[in-house]
C-alpha cells in the first residue's frame, strides 16, 4: 500500500527537439537526494538543433554528448526503468517540471504510450514550477523565469545546463531556496500550480 505522504520528484527530460519525437535522457532527484538518471538511443540521427542545445548526438548507432559515447539503452527499457524507479519507493509519487503541463509531462505520457507501456500508477499529480515561480517572485526582481536565470537569482549552480539530472538537481534547489527565501512551504509552493495525472491522460486520449 503507498504511503498517504507524497514524494516529491523532481524531473527534467531532454528530448532532440520541440516536437520529442525522441526523449534523449529522463532524469529525477526526490526532495530526499535519492537520484536517477538514463539515457535513451534514438536508433537514428538527430536534427543539427539536438547537438547545438543538449550537445547529444547520433553516430554508429552510439549516443554521444560532447564528443562522449554514453551509455544508453532503447526507449522501452528506458521508460521501463524509470518507472520502475519510481514504484521502488512505494509512495504516492508528485512529480515536479519546469514547464510541466506545456511540455514534459504530455510528451512523457506520449512516449509511454508508443512502446504500449502503462504509466506508473503511483503517480498522482503533476506540479509546474514555472508558473509557480512566476506566482511568489514579482517580474522586477529577476531577469527570467527560465530555470537558468532562477538559478543565477537564488545563486543556485547549473554546472551543465540540458543535462536532465543537473537540471533536475536545480530545479529542486531553486525550489528550496525560493520557499525560504518567501518563508513557504514546499508544498505550499509546488501545490498553486498542480493537476492530477488523469487530467494529462485524458487529453492524451483521441476524441471520439
Amino acid at each position: 500500500m503507498t504511503s498517504p505522504i507524497p514524494l516529491y520528484i523532481f524531473s527534467d527530460i531532454e528530448t532532440e527537439s520541440f516536437k520529442a519525437l525522441h526523449v534523449l535522457q529522463i532524469a529525477a532527484i526526490t526532495d530526499k537526494g535519492d537520484k536517477f538518471s538514463i539515457y535513451i538511443n534514438p536508433g537514428e540521427p538527430l536534427p543539427s538543433s539536438s547537438l547545438e542545445v543538449t550537445g547529444l548526438y547520433f553516430h554508429k548507432q552510439n549516443l554521444y554528448r560532447n564528443g562522449c559515447i554514453l551509455p544508453s539503452v532503447s526507449a522501452k527499457k528506458g521508460l521501463r526503468s524509470f518507472s520502475a524507479w519510481l514504484q521502488s519507493f512505494n509512495k504516492t509519487i508528485h512529480l515536479v517540471f519546469h514547464n510541466a503541463f506545456a511540455f514534459d509531462i504530455m510528451v512523457l505520457l506520449r512516449h509511454f504510450s508508443k512502446q504500449k507501456l502503462p504509466f506508473p500508477n503511483c503517480v498522482l499529480n503533476i506540479h509546474d514550477s514555472l508558473p509557480a515561480c512566476r506566482k511568489f517572485i514579482q517580474i522586477q526582481e529577476i531577469s527570467g523565469f527560465k530555470l537558468g536565470a532562477l538559478a543565477e537569482h537564488f545563486k543556485v549552480p547549473l554546472l551543465d545546463a540540458h543535462n536532465a539530472i543537473d537540471d533536475a538537481n536545480c530545479l529542486k534547489e531553486v525550489c528550496e531556496a525560493l520557499v525560504k527565501a518567501k518563508e513557504l512551504k514546499l508544498s505550499e509552493f509546488l501545490n498553486s500550480y498542480v493537476k492530477p495525472i488523469t487530467y494529462f491522460q485524458a487529453k492524451l486520449k483521441p476524441k471520439k
